[in-house]
């Protein structure tokens, strides 16, 4: 069985009227005859039954043009699935000639064509009787991003795990290989990753301070010269609120940047609850301290 190069798939069933059958094929030798016809079996021959008395197809040709045209040897025909890299577009260019018109999807006809987002593309060339048409799709390659600049307590590491797309390579500033890099020293830290298609880059910045260390759960607040604040370790180097509660809840203290000045005011002996947090860390201390006179 032959393998038309040519295949018109509609039943044409009008009469009175020309039906125009036109392709495009590429000569893999130096042919002399053309043949037209059926070169399917009854059982893959599509048909619609016009006569009852039997089955019967007819031909009428009026003209049979042969034409050169080079658009099958355009290097851009198969275009291929690609992937677009963050912040970057990707130019085609079709060769440009006077016998060839190009149609993308969106209606442009230029042979250049800039790709700036995901989706499915297509393009028709046409070249005298001879019309080719491709299609492709572009994704979007996930953007390496890390968090944003980070400050830290001294003594508690941190994980830095940026998004990165699928089966990507990435490699740290200190030469380290994985998917998250753990620190607790004050840096800038990069990472680069390199996947098939693209490469990106980001950084951090990351500053460890000394958080609160003893925070005493009593002070005396007698006029004597000894524990007379709520004194709290390592809280210089950030601001830090304090909230102070009474037992049935009620604040009766509160500053934005506590500077281990709170004498306990006018308050009763008794136990009191505070609250004790930084907006630039995520970090929060709750407990009780006893004030007594």
């Amino acid at each position: 069985m032959y393998l038309p190069q040519i295949n018109e798939s509609r039943i044409v069933s009008e009469t009175g009227r020309w039906h125009k059958v036109s392709g495009c094929f590429q000569a893999k030798e130096a042919y002399q005859f053309l043949t037209i016809g059926n070169f399917f079996s009854d059982q893959q021959t599509s048909y619609i039954e016009v006569d009852r008395r039997g089955r019967g197809a007819y031909y009428f040709i009026d003209d049979v043009l042969v034409t050169e045209t080079n658009l099958t040897n355009y290097p851009l025909f198969s275009l291929r699935d690609t992937i677009l890299c963050p912040a970057r577009s990707i130019d085609l260019s079709l060769p440009d000639d006077s016998q060839t018109q190009y149609r993308w999807q969106d209606g442009s006809t230029a042979p250049t064509y800039t790709i700036r987002q995901a989706g499915l593309y297509s393009v028709t060339a046409t070249s005298g009787l001879c019309t080719l048409t491709d299609s492709f799709r572009v994704a979007q390659e996930v953007t390496l991003r890390l968090p944003a600049d980070t400050t830290l307590c001294r003594g508690i590491p941190f994980a830095i795990t940026p998004t990165s797309a699928p089966n990507t390579t990435l490699l740290w500033s200190n030469g380290f290989q994985g998917s998250t890099l753990s620190v607790a020293e004050s840096g800038l830290y990069w990472v680069r990753s390199e996947s098939a298609a693209c490469r990106q880059a980001d950084s951090i910045r990351i500053r460890v301070v000394d958080c609160p260390g003893n925070i005493p759960n009593v002070f005396t607040p007698n006029s004597d010269g000894v524990n007379e604040t709520f004194f709290i370790e390592g809280i210089s180097l950030l601001p830090w609120r304090l909230e102070v509660f009474n037992r049935w809840g009620g604040r009766v203290y509160r500053s934005e940047a506590y500077r281990n000045e709170w004498t306990g005011d006018d308050l009763p002996a008794g136990t009191y609850y505070y609250v004790l947090s930084s907006a630039q860390i995520d970090r929060q201390y709750k407990g009780w301290v006893q004030l007594i006179r």
